[in-house]
């Protein structure tokens, strides 16, 4: 549950978000009390409730750092005196002013313990759909069984029989001796973001993780164009690397499907997408715009041989240009995306492909020719990665 899910509980009826409204995307989890600040509270990854009191100056900030360090998304204010702008249990404090953490303003004097055990009732409520939903959606991806009624889909997990659907892998790129719990909150906050997007325009996506990668199905209009599909989900995407920065996130996106039976079909065709555009770090791709290179791939792994050796055979011996294909041809034809992927310059670049055209006695760029070297080189790629796997 993000934070911008639980305003929309009716415990939180009377809140009201002063500071950091375009910032409820992070999720709200449960664990107990910490006793490592000084003052009486309540620590949950992701909120921190702070009891009705009165706070110095510097003893905000370290509650600030506090949050800061545990990646939370906002402080739950208890007083039922007016919350001022800058103002906080009736003392200016300006802290906080240029922080993107959300400072939420409960307008109650209440007892802190009652609270939190009616937030324990919808958190857990919560959790116990969200183990539901992802056991369900696991079934549908990995080996299309479906292990739940259809009408408890729509009632209990917000799907619309009326809406399409459209399957989209986020995967992060785990660092280098990184531990598993920094890898998941990373990635629970850009599941939340994508969630965040779908509930303000009041409906639901449903989603798992699953290892270094985030499984959704992003629901849309009937009638949604292919473009308007694209567009939105890029801004989702790009939305995801502001927020949570300094990270290498790569996603696929499959087919739109129409209802609950497509759901695998959807997810399988990312997975294509995901197997031919492997090397293109910090970026979204589109199944339909990879579509005649998956077709290509569906081929025999013999027509696949056939085709590989009529068209680079005498480029075996120059591993160098059949590298340099591969990402030319990946990146768009891009020369200058092609250096700086294989760190060298673009004059090499350019050399290098006169160099294909004295070996194969053709120019490479000519239309027919650039086509039969494309699906060539698809092929080849697809092989070799294939012997990796062997």
């Amino acid at each position: 549950m993000t934070l911008f899910e639980l305003l929309q509980t009716p415990l939180m009826k009377n809140a009201v978000v002063e500071h950091g409204n375009a910032n409820l995307d992070s999720d709200v989890t449960w664990c107990s009390p910490d006793i490592a600040l000084r003052f009486d509270n309540w620590i949950i990854p992701g909120l921190l409730l702070v009891y009705t009191g009165e706070l110095e100056e510097q003893e905000f900030k370290n509650v600030y750092k506090a949050l800061q360090e545990c990646n939370a998304s906002g402080i739950l204010v208890f007083d039922d005196k007016p919350f001022e702008d800058g103002c906080l249990y009736g003392k200016q404090l300006k802290c906080y002013d240029n922080q993107r953490i959300p400072v939420i303003h409960m307008p109650v004097y209440t007892n802190m313990l009652s609270f939190t055990k009616q937030l324990s009732v919808v958190l857990a409520t919560n959790f116990e759909n969200e183990r539901y939903v992802e056991n369900w959606l696991r079934e549908i991806c990995y080996s299309g069984n479906e292990v739940c009624d259809r009408n408890i889909v729509g009632e209990r997990f917000g799907y619309h029989s009326q809406n399409k659907y459209i399957c989209m892998i986020l995967r992060l790129e785990k660092k280098r001796d990184e531990h598993s719990i920094g890898v998941e909150m990373n990635l629970k906050q850009a599941e939340g973001i994508v969630s965040n997007y779908v509930t303000q325009k009041n409906e639901n996506v449903l989603s798992f993780l699953d290892g270094e990668t985030v499984i959704s199905f992003v629901p849309f209009p009937n009638n949604i164009r292919r473009s308007v599909v694209h567009e939105e989900l890029k801004n989702v995407f790009e939305e995801i690397k502001k927020v949570i920065s300094g990270r290498i996130w790569s996603a696929v996106v499959g087919s739109l499907v129409k209802n609950l039976d497509d759901f695998r079909k959807s997810y399988l065709d990312a997975i294509q997408t995901e197997n031919v555009v492997y090397e293109l770090k910090n970026q979204i791709q589109f199944y339909d715009d990879w579509y005649a290179h998956i077709f290509i791939l569906k081929r025999s792994e013999e027509e696949l041989e056939q085709l590989v050796d009529q068209v680079l055979d005498p480029l075996f011996e120059h591993q160098d240009l059949l590298q340099l294909l591969a990402v030319y041809y990946t990146y768009g034809e891009d020369l200058k995306a092609t250096a700086e992927r294989l760190f060298i310059h673009v004059n090499t670049v350019k050399y290098r492909l006169k160099k294909v055209d004295e070996i194969l006695g053709y120019n490479s760029r000519e239309s027919n020719a650039r086509f039969r070297l494309q699906l060539a080189i698809i092929a080849y790629q697809h092989l070799q990665q294939n012997e990796c796997k062997v």
